[in-house]
C-alpha cells in the first residue's frame, strides 16, 4: 500500500525537488511545444506535430532522465556511504521500493505527466487511433527502465558496491531503451497472432510493457529485501522465467511444428537458463554461504535453508524440469519404453542437452568460487565459458576434427536421429565432470 508519510519517499523528493527545478520544467516543455506548434501550417498538421513532440519528449524525461535519477540513487547512497544505515532502519522492503523508486523520478513524471496532457490533447484533435493504448505503454515502459536502472544497480552493490559506484550499468540500460523503443513507438494495430489469438496491435504492446513493468518492479522489491536483509523464499525468480516465457512463446505459436506445449517448454528452457547465468556471474556464491545452506539443511531447517540459497539453483531446478517436459510433450501417446527412445532420437533432445550443460557450467562457477587460490572466481569463469564455448571448437573445426567438436560442444551440431542420443551422453559426461570438480573443490579449498 503507497501511503504519503513514507519516510523514504519524502526523503527523497527533499532532495529532488526545489522551486527552479519544479518551474524550468514546465517552462522548457512550453517553449518546445510551442515552437512545434508555430512551425505547422495549420491547425491539424499542428496537432500531429506536437503528439509526435510530446512522444519524443515523453521517452527523453521520462525513460531517459527518470531512468538515470532512479540508477542514480542508488549510487549516491552507496558512493555516500547511508546505505548502511537504511538498511539498519525498520522501513520494510515495499514502502523502500515504491519510496525510492517514486521519488527519486517523481520530478521526471512531472514532466511527464505535462508531456502526456499535450500528447492526449493534440491526439484528440488529431484524430489519432488508439492513443490511450500508446500513453498506456509510454507509462508502463517508464516504469519498467526506472525499475530496471534502480535494479541493476542495486543487483551490482550487493555482488560488489565498487561496480555500483563506478556509475552503475548504464550501458545495459541504453541497451534496454534501445530495444524497448522500437517495440513500443512503432508498433502498429494492425492484429497479430499470439497463442492463436488476434488482438489489436497496440492492445498487445501495451499489455506487454504493464507485464514486463510489473516484472521488473517485483523483482526491484524482492532484491531490496535481500538488501535489506529480509529473507524470503526463491519462488519470484523461476516465476519470472515462466511469466516471460509464456508472453514470449505466444508470438511463435502458429510456426511451432512440435506443439505449443513443447515450444513453451522450450522458451521455458531458454529463458530460465539465460537468467541463470545472469545470476551466476552477479551473485555471491561463496564458501561461506554454501556452509550456511549445508547446516541449515543438516538441522532440517528447510525453510531457512531455502531462504539462504542463491538465486541461481532455482532456475536451474527449472531449466531441468522444462527440458524433461520438453522431451516428452511432442508425444500424446502413453509413456513407454520405445516412446521415450523415439523422443530421445529427435531434436526434442536438444534443450536437455542445453540443461545438462548449464549444470557442468554452474558447478563450475561453484568449483571456481570455492578455491582458496582464486582470487577472481567470475573472471575465471567467463574465460572458461569463452575458451568452452568458443576457441576449443573454432580450433576443433579448424583442423577438421568433427568428434572433437561434438565432444566438446554438442547443441552447436545439427542433431539428427543418429547423434541425438551421443549428444545427450556428451552432455551428461560433461556434467558428470563439472559435479566432480565442484564436489573436489568443496572437499579441497
Amino acid at each position: 500500500m503507497m501511503r504519503s508519510d513514507n519516510p523514504e519517499f519524502q526523503r527523497q523528493i527533499w532532495l529532488t525537488w526545489s522551486l527552479t527545478r519544479a518551474l524550468v520544467m514546465p517552462a522548457l516543455l512550453g517553449l518546445a511545444a510551442a515552437a512545434v506548434a508555430l512551425a505547422a501550417r495549420d491547425a491539424q498538421e499542428a496537432a500531429a506535430n506536437l503528439a509526435r513532440a510530446a512522444v519524443i519528449g515523453f521517452v527523453v524525461v521520462v525513460w531517459l532522465y527518470g531512468s538515470r535519477e532512479a540508477g542514480a540513487s542508488m549510487v549516491d547512497e552507496i558512493r555516500d556511504r547511508t546505505w548502511d544505515q537504511q538498511r539498519m532502519g525498520a522501513l520494510l522492503p515495499w514502502p523502500m521500493t515504491w519510496g525510492k523508486l517514486l521519488g527519486s523520478t517523481s520530478l521526471a513524471w512531472w514532466g511527464g505527466a505535462i508531456c502526456a496532457g499535450v500528447y492526449a490533447a493534440a491526439a484528440v484533435q488529431a484524430g489519432l487511433a488508439h492513443w490511450p493504448l500508446t500513453l498506456l505503454t509510454l507509462v508502463a515502459g517508464g516504469v519498467a527502465l526506472q525499475a530496471l536502472a534502480s535494479l541493476l544497480n542495486l543487483h551490482m552493490a550487493l555482488f560488489d558496491e565498487r561496480l555500483a559506484a563506478r556509475g552503475g550499468l548504464w550501458w545495459l540500460l541504453v541497451l534496454a531503451l534501445w530495444s524497448f523503443g522500437p517495440i513500443s513507438l512503432f508498433s502498429s494495430s494492425a492484429e497479430r497472432s499470439w497463442w492463436g489469438l488476434m488482438v489489436n496491435g497496440a492492445a498487445l504492446t501495451a499489455a506487454s510493457a504493464v507485464l514486463i513493468a510489473g516484472c521488473l518492479v517485483v523483482a526491484l522489491w524482492r532484491r531490496t529485501a535481500d538488501a535489506l536483509a529480509v529473507r524470503q523464499l526463491p519462488w519470484a525468480w523461476p516465476l519470472l522465467s515462466v511469466v516471460l516465457a509464456a508472453w514470449g512463446a505466444g508470438f511463435g505459436a502458429d510456426a511451432a511444428d512440435s506443439g505449443k506445449p513443447a515450444l513453451l517448454f522450450t522458451t521455458v528452457v531458454v529463458i530460465a537458463a539465460a537468467l541463470t547465468y545472469v545470476v551466476l556471474v552477479s551473485e555471491p556464491n561463496h564458501r561461506t554461504r554454501w556452509a550456511g545452506v549445508l547446516a541449515r539443511m543438516a538441522q532440517r531447517d528447510w525453510r531457512k535453508a531455502l531462504q539462504q540459497l542463491p538465486l541461481w539453483p532455482a532456475s536451474l531446478a527449472l531449466v531441468l524440469v522444462a527440458a524433461v517436459l520438453a522431451l516428452l510433450a511432442g508425444d500424446a501417446t502413453p509413456a513407454s519404453p520405445n516412446n521415450l527412445l523415439r523422443a530421445a532420437q529427435s531434436d526434442r533432445v536438444i534443450p536437455l542437452t542445453v540443461a545438462l550443460l548449464l549444470v557442468r557450467d554452474c558447478a563450475l562457477a561453484c568449483a571456481l568460487c570455492w578455491r582458496a587460490g582464486v582470487r577472481r572466481p567470475v573472471g575465471a569463469f567467463l574465460l572458461c565459458l569463452l575458451v568452452l564455448y568458443v576457441l576449443l571448437p573454432w580450433l576443433a573445426g579448424a583442423v577438421e576434427l568433427k568428434p572433437l567438436v561434438l565432444a566438446l560442444l554438442p547443441p552447436v551440431m545439427v542433431v539428427t536421429q543418429g547423434s541425438a542420443i551421443a549428444a545427450l551422453a556428451v552432455a551428461a559426461a560433461h556434467a558428470a565432470v563439472g559435479l566432480g570438480l565442484a564436489v573436489w573443490s568443496w572437499r579441497r579449498p
